[in-house]
């Protein structure tokens, strides 16, 4: 006979039972066995809880999502490149911003998080994704992609520009050249980028040869930019545009720029060891990132203009630059103590190899070993100096404007100097123009993802509590749980959590659109 179900109460609780009747031989009568099954409530059977199977990092992609569906980056993706190139290039993005793993370690961060499960089966193991990058590296995708990006997003204003440069130990890319070095003695390609400062994200890059000098990129890419319908540009540039026949150039152009101040300027010297004697004042107060910075307005006369300047006085990055200095400071001079001099080493040059830019903070003297002394007043002026930054502006910009603009270009540089680690090595070890493009494509898309959170971030008040690293930090502790009953769950979620979900207008169980599954 056929089995059948049965509620029992047992001491006032209701409990369900799997019924079996059989016939009992020895009696000869039909009798019943009893199967516990579980408890019941309101009727129904409780189900057991699920033991988890499979967890997957998920709350760190999470404001990654978000922004891919927000600027519809896979769908223009998809077109320029199809669909599963598309999903390998925002999973190798995603990956710069979040882990910076190498390609022979992509696939098995992959499959620990549920980018496995949205896009399975992924060819990207080293050898497929070297041959992927390669592929996408000859195509014209950077060009095709601005258009689509320009397009949608109805880019007109303001878009800053900085540029770059890498070395590389290769001599089989033709872009190479020795040129003007901000690395090593090596060939080096230069990258120009540009970025919306309404959007907060790049829009564009570009490779120019080692040789090329900075400021000869600058008209090439007003023109191009102009002609996409882009009228007011704001350049962001370095310390290295920072010579008087440059400023004076972008001071008599329409250009509206922020510049890094150089240090080779008396006047720049001086207005920071002057700084902190007036600086320090409530009313001239800017609070960054839970850090309080101090600023002055101040002028650079730059042949018969004015150079407006902001100086910033940051209490906390002094300490840290202080420690730092004097840190390495003791190091390189206890190790030129101990280092013996073969007879066809000059002791000067041999103090100026160990000592590197610290050179000038010391005396010495030579006789079988090396005697070295601090110069206490060099050091007090070098030290003068910590936690301050001073920057060069032109247009309508505030203190807070002008210094997280500033910092915005630090990020951009910071993540183009992690390309070059990129295979693991630096200098880069690329060997073609085409792996080098599509890596720097890659970082292009990281750097899209990155400065659009950052501007939400900065718009809804969030960088007041965290930085962009404290913030996925955070949301890495969430996963998704996937049970042995195939339910996904999503793990518990803390206070700090939930606000920074809740300011980013994201649900917890979000999921991109049109995943792969």
């Amino acid at each position: 006979m056929k089995s059948f179900q049965r509620i029992k109460n047992i001491n006032g609780r209701p409990y369900m039972y799997e019924i079996t009747p059989y016939y009992d031989k020895k009696t000869k009568t039909m009798r019943q066995r009893s199967k516990y099954i579980g408890p019941v409530k309101n009727g129904k059977l409780v189900e057991k809880p699920s033991l988890p199977k499979t967890t997957y990092e998920f709350g760190s992609l999470l404001p990654l999502f978000k922004i891919v569906d927000d600027l519809s980056l896979k769908e223009k993706l998809d077109q320029i490149v199809g669909e599963d190139s598309a999903s390998k290039i925002l999973i190798l993005a995603m990956n710069k911003i979040l882990r910076q793993n190498s390609l022979d370690n992509i696939k098995e961060w992959y499959e620990d998080t549920y980018l496995c499960k949205l896009y399975p089966d992924l060819g990207l193991s080293s050898a497929s994704l070297s041959e992927f990058l390669y592929r996408i590296g000859k195509s014209d995708i950077i060009d095709k992609f601005t258009e689509k990006l320009v397009k949608s997003l109805k880019i007109k204003d303001t878009v800053y520009f900085d540029l770059t440069s890498f070395s590389s130990q290769s001599r089989n890319i033709e872009y190479l050249e020795y040129g003007y070095s901000r690395d090593d003695d090596l060939p080096q390609v230069n990258v120009s980028l540009a970025a919306s400062k309404e959007e907060g994200i790049p829009i564009n890059y570009a490779m120019h040869p080692g040789s090329v000098v900075d400021l000869t990129t600058l008209d090439n890419a007003m023109n191009k930019y102009e002609a996409m319908g882009i009228k007011d540009i704001l350049f962001i540039l370095d310390r290295g545009f920072f010579t008087k026949p440059n400023l004076k150039r972008l001071i008599d152009s329409s250009y509206e720029f922020i510049i890094g101040a150089s240090y080779t300027f008396k006047e720049i010297k001086h207005q920071a060891l002057m700084a902190k004697k007036d600086i320090e004042d409530a009313r001239q107060m800017l609070r960054i990132e839970n850090n309080i910075i101090f600023y002055k307005a101040a002028k650079l006369s730059i042949y018969d203009q004015d150079l407006s300047l902001y100086v910033y006085y940051d209490i906390d990055r002094e300490k840290d630059e202080k420690e730092r200095f004097y840190l390495t400071l003791e190091e390189r001079m206890e190790k030129l103590k101990q280092r013996k001099i073969w007879r066809y080493e000059r002791p000067e040059e041999i103090a100026k190899e160990v000592m590197g830019e610290y050179y000038n903070y010391i005396s010495w003297s030579y006789n079988t070993s090396f005697e070295v002394t601090p110069k206490e007043n060099a050091i007090s002026q070098r030290l003068n100096r910590c936690g301050i930054t001073i920057l060069g502006y032109k247009g309508n910009y505030k203190p807070e404007e002008v210094l997280i603009w500033y910092r915005t270009r630090d990020e951009i540089e910071k993540m183009f100097l992690s390309l070059k680690s990129y295979l693991g090595a630096k200098p880069l070890r690329v060997q073609s123009k085409e792996t080098l493009n599509s890596l720097l494509f890659v970082n292009f898309i990281a750097l899209i993802l990155m400065h659009k959170l950052l501007k939400i971030m900065l718009d809804s008040g969030l960088s007041k509590k965290y930085s962009v690293e404290k913030l996925f930090l955070e949301l890495s502790k969430i996963r998704k749980i996937v049970l042995a009953n195939g339910k996904e769950v999503t793990s518990e979620i803390t206070k700090k959590q939930k606000e920074i979900i809740e300011t980013l207008n994201i649900t917890i169980d979000y999921v991109p659109k049109n995943p792969r599954v």
